[in-house]
């Protein structure tokens, strides 16, 4: 099967040497995503995979910024280990809001992702906002970025409680994080 792909022009992106582990890729734009499947239960074991392409590396289930590379560990047990693979450095996010706000309006923010060596395209954010005290509100989501840029509006309540709010935006794909506080005030 190997020689009828490679004729057709259709090559992995990597390969290991572990038989009981499966690769599989999803590809978004420039973003690869690598899953490595445990086959079968085998216990704990650490797994070497071998890209044919250098690029930067994140580990999506802790966040870890792996650099450079052409190699990647894990450590596989029961759950599948999740890497994105992207052309250019995630460096951070930043994000912009209004210093204050009044209950019953809109607060319009954005989030920007800095990369270096590349553009970046195909991010997905997810976005937290939580009242006064750190009590999580439903304002929650997942959003697409547009290049790298989201805009989103986040519409208070006319009840909802005056005080300290934090607007959070996380990258899914790098864990790269950013937060920011919004002084809310009562409804006129």
């Amino acid at each position: 099967m190997s020689d009828i792909l490679s004729r057709a022009g259709v090559r992995p992106i990597a390969h290991t040497r572990s038989h009981d582990v499966q690769l599989i890729r999803y590809r978004r734009g420039d973003i690869e995503i690598l899953s490595l499947m445990p086959a079968r239960e085998t216990g704990k074991r650490t797994v070497q995979v071998e890209m044919f392409a250098a690029g930067y590396a994140y580990n999506i289930r802790t966040g870890k910024d792996l650099g450079r590379t052409s190699r990647l560990r894990a450590a596989l047990e029961a759950e599948p280990a999740l890497f994105a693979l992207l052309p250019y450095r995630v460096t951070g996010l930043s994000l912009v809001a209004p210093a204050t706000a009044r209950a019953g309006q809109e607060i319009e923010y954005t989030v920007r992702l800095q990369a270096e060596n590349g553009s970046p395209t195909g991010h997905v954010l997810r976005i937290e906002v939580s009242g006064p005290g750190g009590v999580r509100r439903y304002y929650a989501s997942n959003q697409n970025m547009v290049g790298d840029t989201f805009t989103g509006t986040l519409s208070l309540a006319v009840n909802d409680a005056p005080g300290r709010w934090k607007i959070k935006a996380t990258d899914v794909l790098t864990g790269k994080k950013v937060e920011i506080r919004v002084e809310v005030k009562g409804a006129l």
